[in-house]
């Protein structure tokens, strides 16, 4: 049984998604499949939109006509603070890298899409400190049902120069 903080999370938010990440997931993500032509103005004005969209309602993202807009000061590292964006997975935040990446494919000078990627950087750092901030107790994430691995865990739990080995305790 997985522990809370060992389950898999959910996709992301679709509000104000570009219409070219859903051609993509439909066609089911494959890799070779980018869109062929993205305008990188309309697309600029609609990954703003989506990713502002995606973000904690602390980084006012809502009212931020640019993402240098969105707060970065947040230095709690809680679940909470981060849910709306805390997304593994092929759902998750997997799909802004790619989105991000067919922006940079039309537009690689863009200031624009630089912002982006620091943006998106940062939250995969601040992400990933409340996942390891969280991570599970060894013992809590096993879920193995060999005998080795029982064993192992055993022993880890016996105070050091006792042991349960059978032979030992023959001997005994």
């Amino acid at each position: 049984m997985a522990t809370p903080c060992c389950r898999p999370y959910t996709q992301l938010g679709t509000q104000s998604r570009p219409n070219e990440i859903q051609v993509w997931i439909k066609r089911k993500k494959p890799l070779k499949s980018v869109p062929l032509s993205v305008d990188p103005k309309v697309y600029a004005v609609q990954f703003n939109s989506w990713w502002c969209a995606l973000q904690p309602s602390w980084r006012s993202a809502k009212s931020a006509d640019r993402v240098e807009d969105i707060l970065r000061n947040n230095t709690k590292l809680d679940r909470e603070s981060w849910i709306s964006v805390l997304k593994g997975g092929n759902n998750g935040m997997y799909v802004v890298v790619m989105a991000l990446s067919w922006w940079i494919r039309s537009d690689p000078s863009s200031n624009d899409v630089w912002a982006f990627v620091n943006d998106v950087h940062w939250v995969i750092q601040r992400v990933t400190q409340v996942l390891e901030s969280e991570r599970c107790e060894p013992a809590a994430r096993s879920t193995s049902s060999s005998k080795s691995g029982k064993r192992k865990a055993i022993a880890e739990d016996e105070p050091s120069g006792s042991s349960s080995n059978k032979k030992t305790r023959k001997a005994t």
